[in-house]
């Protein structure tokens, strides 16, 4: 059954966390025996033919076969027998040998036998589940710093790894049916309103998928997904000139392998994005990719809340939703919405959301719950709530004013930077600068432990410092005091790393702002909306908070920031009728 196929190998640890690629090539495949009776896959390389056993555990990819892709890894590799340490070996096959392709997948399958099947693929009986591809160390199955960096340490002061090998949570049934329209191949867009697990599905897809790319509309949403910026991604950038103009800068370089390499895109937060750019971002994926297909052959993953922050240009007249555009009805080829809230367990306070994210909150329960929500929140565990206000410059100068109203001397933590810089600034959610006190309010801004709490979000307050300058951190729900050191943050683009930030994962939270804190839960907060200025903010602050024992509103709402756009709701009406 020997055929020629493209071939892309990666080595890496055991673990799988660190892979390093190899380019690209042009070999012949076959499967054939070994001495001991055991299948073995044979690789034609130069200068030496590679082979590997086929046996447990090893992870098959088989959901791209109709597109002429086929993904494997391969969990316990020794390339020589004197080897003692086992490594990870994860290989990608392209080939327009669809027959020859998917008879191989077949027999590797039926020589693992025993193999079974769960949500990443057909794994040997001995598998361990992991994600097939390396991550960037901003998700949360990724590898923690390099060398001796650790991410947080107790008491004890023992490493933990925690944040690098502990489990996604399962799949909900409307999630798992999301992951399995994916798998098949399908372009999809899904949807759900806020705490209804978005953020974890994508995660999923990202162990499921070996090949997707992840972005986000802003910064912050593509870094805290192991990803970058569409706009970064695409090197479109502020998208300036004529389209030829775009269309060969976005040619050039790394942005043009990209796009000619990409199988799946994942946009996160697409409810950010406009209209004319997706209609821009679709035309210029197929002038590049020269394939008249719709997004140029590209399966798309868009996930994002309409209801929640809309996009952000300079005349608003001009605005209009991705799902106004041109490209939406060719590129999306299914919807789905996800119900089931996992952030609220308080039916109440999950029916008010649900109005005010409609737009539909009648007077009468928006009088209740400001009156509900009125009274100040009190110190849990030596830690303030946080303000959620809709203005950038009144966080800052309240943290400012906050850290230096505190006694002591400032213990400043400067960023250890690598690679793009300037994308690092405006998407890294470690700040260049970190400034602390004994004292001072921090929230972690990424995931460490959700075992323990501790979560992108989660609150503290800096307890002291250790005599090597590191924060010791108390966090609340009586969580134990921590000390946390540096943690590696990478923004990525096409797979590999575009820059790579080192810095103690913590930020002042006296106050956040409403856009920033998309995405976030968080235990208790004051939320500020009298100067609100865009539908969908009041539900985004809302709806941070877990309950409304943790929920205080300061001052009243502003009527804009209640208003649902007509034409979101019209849209999600839509949506709602095809599902029924």
């Amino acid at each position: 059954m020997r055929f020629v196929a493209r071939v892309s190998i990666e080595h890496g640890d055991a673990g799988g966390r660190e892979m390093h690629p190899q380019s690209a090539r042009d070999v012949g495949i076959d499967l054939v025996q070994g001495d001991d009776g055991i299948p073995m896959l044979s690789l034609a390389m130069k200068p030496k033919d590679m082979t590997i056993p086929v046996r447990a555990p090893v992870c098959l990819y088989t959901h791209r076969i109709s597109a002429g892709q086929l993904g494997m890894r391969f969990l316990r590799y020794k390339q020589n027998v004197y080897d003692r340490v086992e490594k990870t070996v994860q290989i990608t096959i392209t080939t327009d040998d669809i027959d020859s392709l998917t008879g191989l997948a077949k027999m590797l399958d039926k020589a693992l036998l025993m193999g079974r099947r769960n949500g990443s693929g057909a794994i040997g009986k001995l598998a361990h589940r992991r994600p097939l591809s390396s991550r960037p160390v901003n998700c949360s199955f990724a590898p923690v710093g390099s060398g001796g960096a650790f991410s947080i340490v107790g008491k004890q002061q023992r490493p933990s790894v925690l944040a690098d090998t502990e489990d996604l949570p399962p799949l909900s049934d409307e999630q798992q049916n999301a992951l399995n329209m994916i798998k098949s191949g399908k372009s999809i867009f899904f949807t759900g309103c806020a705490g209804t697990g978005k953020s974890l599905l994508i995660k999923h897809i990202t162990g499921a998928i070996p090949e997707v790319d992840v972005t986000g509309t802003t910064g912050l949403a593509g870094c805290l997904l192991g990803g970058t910026t569409i706009n970064a991604w695409s090197g479109l950038g502020r998208a300036e000139g004529s389209f030829d103009t775009i269309v060969r800068n976005a040619s050039r370089g790394e942005s043009g392998q990209r796009w000619r390499r990409c199988q799946a895109l994942i946009i996160d937060e697409i409810s950010m994005m406009d209209g004319a750019f997706f209609d821009l971002l679709e035309a210029v994926a197929r002038k590049v990719r020269g394939n008249s297909r719709p997004f140029g052959g590209i399966q798309l993953i868009l996930s994002g809340d309409f209801h929640q922050l809309p996009p952000v240009v300079k005349d608003q007249l001009t605005r209009k939703f991705t799902f106004e555009s041109e490209s939406w009805q060719r590129c999306i080829q299914a919807s789905v919405q996800l119900t089931q809230v996992f952030r609220q367990n308080d039916s109440d306070f999950i029916d008010i959301l649900a109005e005010i994210r409609a737009g539909t909150a009648p007077e009468s329960t928006l009088r209740a719950l400001l009156a509900r929500c009125a009274a100040p929140l009190e110190l849990e565990d030596g830690i303030l709530p946080t303000q959620l206000l809709t203005h950038r410059a009144d966080v800052d100068a309240i943290n400012d004013r906050q850290l230096n109203s505190l006694e002591g001397n400032v213990i400043s933590f400067t960023a250890q930077d690598s690679g793009d810089t300037a994308a690092l600034q405006a998407a890294c959610p470690a700040p260049r600068t970190l400034r602390l006190k004994v004292g001072a309010q921090v929230m972690l801004t990424r995931n460490l432990s959700s075992r323990q709490g501790l979560v992108n979000g989660a609150r503290g307050v800096v307890e002291k410092f250790t005599p090597s300058g590191l924060p010791v951190v108390k966090f609340a729900r009586g969580g134990e005091s921590m000390t946390i050191g540096r943690e590696r943050y990478s923004i990525r683009q096409g797979g590999e790393d575009a820059g790579v930030r080192s810095q103690i994962p913590l930020a002042l939270a006296w106050a956040v702002t409403v856009h920033k804190s998309q995405g976030l839960t968080l235990d208790r907060v004051e939320v500020s909306l009298d100067r609100a200025f865009e539908a969908g903010m009041a539900y985004v602050a809302l709806s941070r908070a877990r309950n409304l024992e943790g929920l205080r509103i300061v001052g009243s709402i502003a009527s804009a920031a209640l208003r649902a756009d007509p034409k979101v709701a019209a849209f999600y009406a839509k949506l709602k009728c095809r599902e029924n």
